[in-house]
């Protein structure tokens, strides 16, 4: 029987991923003995943000190296990885609504183990923080989904963001991933997607998700106005947002 330790140990956690990622919908419509397996390709990515390589192209240069490849075989059990434009053809028509299924699996094993609870706080509720975050920012480069900030003389900005949620408390070193949503241009879609829109999709997706948990959502400013906090009021959640810089506004369920 494994204990709590060795139940998130590192490959446990690379097992508990390969595992929803064999899962994921395939986009090629044929598949032959020569096909890279679309785990493979996902592990990949994973790999290349565990050795936080700025890119695709830097990630496949340094398993030049020895030492990495051998890195990435023992580490993520991936014995050959597709080049950077195969792996992007392959990632790009996977739904990220299947690949965030992995926080799911990763807090149900943290549950089993016993230490969800260490982040209970005010009254056995759990902290949730909402913030959204740039990963992608070009002049030059951009795809269909990309985000466009125009400056006053016409140049375009092209940009990726993502709206996160982890659960915090105080005096706790870490924080925990809980969910996170893409802030991208929506298929059909003129107007810009936007930080609010993305927390609107994640918010539902949560609480259905994670239904008995008493989640108390902590945000900044932006999120202070009325359709936001009736949305957060139908979910049933608490939630603590930032007025101004002096005044909070507080809402927690009796």
């Amino acid at each position: 029987m494994k204990t709590k330790t060795t139940a998130l140990s590192f490959s446990d956690l690379v097992n508990l991923a390969r595992k929803r990622f064999k899962k994921l919908t395939d986009p090629r419509r044929r598949l032959d003995e020569d096909c890279y397996p679309l785990e493979d390709a996902a592990m990949s990515g994973l790999a290349m943000f565990h050795f936080q390589d700025p890119s695709f192209l830097k990630f496949q240069k340094s398993l030049e190296d020895s030492d990495r490849k051998s890195n990435l075989t023992t580490l993520f059990e991936v014995a050959n990885v597709p080049k950077s434009t195969q792996m992007r053809t392959l990632l790009d028509g996977v739904s990220p609504l299947e690949v965030s299924a992995v926080f799911d699996d990763l807090h149900r094993r943290i549950d089993e183990a016993k230490l969800l609870s260490k982040f209970r706080f005010l009254n056995g509720r759990y902290l949730a923080l909402l913030d959204a975050s740039e990963y992608f920012s070009s002049h030059k480069c951009s795809c269909p989904t990309c985000l466009q900030a125009v400056s006053a003389d016409g140049t375009v900005r092209y940009h990726h963001q993502i709206l996160q949620m982890v659960l915090a408390k105080p005096g706790l070193k870490h924080v925990l991933p809980f969910g996170a949503e893409e802030v991208r241009r929506q298929d059909g879609v003129t107007k810009e997607d936007c930080e609010i829109n993305a927390a609107k999709r994640l918010i539902p997706r949560i609480v259905g998700s994670h239904p008995h948990m008493d989640l108390v959502i902590v945000a900044d400013g932006l999120y202070s106005h009325v359709p936001f906090v009736q949305l957060l009021q139908k979910s049933n959640l608490s939630f603590i947002l930032v007025l101004s810089r002096v005044i909070i506004r507080l809402f927690l369920r009796i």
